[in-house]
């Protein structure tokens, strides 16, 4: 299970330091290859009209309890199945759908996390899908990304399925709150590699200033490597050529928007611009350092 923390912490000198370093000229290697395989244990939530799902919503929240609604009738159009809403007990099986605070443990930890302008998911190792925002506004944009992400390819299959440890953050604002998206840490060790785009966004002298603020943060190393490498286990810095971060970097609209996606094998941190960048990486940072 996904551990969620909150956690604040100084932010002035890394923006400073890293947007100087990030302006450097890039210098110029060779080209990229093809994307990492991405292998990882899906979750079937519905497929050809049927599905064992249920959706839990507070349905004493109006945006709740809307969105828990356009859901259902989404998936009803993409797979045939029509998934029954129920409102939030408390206590609810692992073939549930979450939405916004349902009285569950892992829930509330999600929602404890958030500021305003936020909104996340995350798909549980037991089955259950977590999803929240902070108000109706961010519920529509989680529409939109679920569209361009989860949902995309599912009207010709009939199958929505989802990756264990899928994780989506998006934060508009420059506020604080950390969502946990996969298990990166081992024995305080990692086998994850920063991966920084050759012509990206990001020089190789600012991946390694972002490595370094980590490190000071965090206590792990981490290796820095160009985008024509090619990693079992990669955090993607900025715009290197790899297909899951320009889905995530598709989603971004505005100034200072960021967006973290997780999945087994694979961190996608991209801001729609620099300072996006700086913000994401701040707060991965953080989440590592509370991460046991």
């Amino acid at each position: 299970m996904a551990r969620i923390k909150r956690l604040f912490c100084g932010f002035l000198a890394i923006l400073t330091c890293f947007l100087t370093i990030a302006c450097s000229e890039k210098k110029g290697e060779s080209e990229a290859t093809d994307s990492p395989k991405e292998d990882a244990l899906q979750v079937l939530l519905a497929e050809g009209g049927k599905s064992d799902y249920v959706i839990v919503a507070d349905v004493t929240n109006d945006s709740d309890k809307a969105f828990a609604r356009r859901l259902q009738i989404r998936i009803q159009e993409l797979t045939g199945a029509t998934l029954p809403i129920r409102s939030a007990s408390g206590d609810h099986s692992s073939q549930s759908i979450l939405i916004g605070n349902t009285g569950d443990a892992e829930s509330l930890a999600l929602l404890a996390t958030m500021e305003s302008h936020d909104f996340a998911w995350l798909m549980c190792e037991d089955g259950r899908f977590l999803m929240a925002a902070t108000d109706e506004a961010m519920y529509q944009k989680m529409e939109i990304a679920l569209e361009e992400t989860l949902f995309s390819g599912v009207s010709q299959t009939k199958r929505l399925s989802v990756t264990v440890g899928f994780s989506f953050l998006f934060h508009r604002d420059l506020n604080n709150g950390v969502f946990s998206k996969a298990q990166i840490i081992e024995n305080g060790k990692t086998e994850f590699v920063l991966v920084y785009g050759l012509n990206g966004d990001l020089s190789r002298k600012a991946a390694n200033a972002a490595a370094d603020y980590i490190e000071s943060v965090s206590g792990i190393q981490f290796r820095v490597k160009s985008d024509d490498s090619q990693n079992e286990k990669e955090i993607l810095l900025g715009t290197p050529r790899r297909d899951f971060s320009d889905r995530v970097g598709g989603l971004l609209r505005e100034s200072g928007e960021y967006g973290i996606c997780a999945r087994e094998n694979m961190v996608a941190i991209r801001g729609f611009d620099r300072l996006g960048v700086v913000h994401a990486i701040y707060r991965f940072a953080n989440l590592l350092a509370e991460n046991p």
